[in-house]
């Protein structure tokens, strides 16, 4: 019974790789035919129930009540997601790590607007209270203790 761990385990990441193909490869497939159909609310709705159900349905069976086997499947999930993103990606695209990196450094450098809570002037408070005002709330008598005799 030892001898066949090994091939359960494979089966267990293979199983995931197909589930994680059929799930990303179809919210892709979806992707293209919903954008130009007119019901295309349907579609996504359908496509989701389907590809969810699937996914959830072979976790199940794979796992067989063992988290060893459902974590290899979900790595082999991860692993088609990652595999069909690098196939769909654009024709002129090499990296998909340079296109994030990029995205999250313009997100977090040339922002046009300031993060909720802040101001546009360096210094100010977003109430528009000074700064004197702002702490003088801080500066409230704290009672202290008794000096012993």
């Amino acid at each position: 019974m030892m001898m066949n761990e090994p091939l359960i385990a494979a089966f267990a990441l293979t199983a995931g790789v197909l589930l994680g193909v059929m799930f990303y490869g179809g919210l892709w497939w979806t992707v293209r035919r919903g954008v130009s159909s007119g019901r295309a609310a349907l579609w996504f709705l359908a496509s989701l129930l389907l590809r969810m159900g699937t996914a959830v349905a072979g976790f199940y069976l794979v796992s067989a009540g063992q988290w060893q086997r459902l974590l290899l499947c979900l790595a082999g999930f991860i692993a088609a997601r990652l595999a069909v993103i690098w196939l769909t990606r654009p024709a002129g695209e090499t990296s998909l790590l340079n296109k994030s990196l990029k995205y999250d450094l313009s997100k977090s450098c040339h922002s046009e607007r300031p993060p909720r809570g802040l101001s546009r002037q360096a210094g100010s408070r977003p109430s528009g209270r000074s700064e004197e005002s702002a702490f003088a709330s801080d500066e409230k008598q704290i009672p202290r203790p008794l000096a012993s005799e």
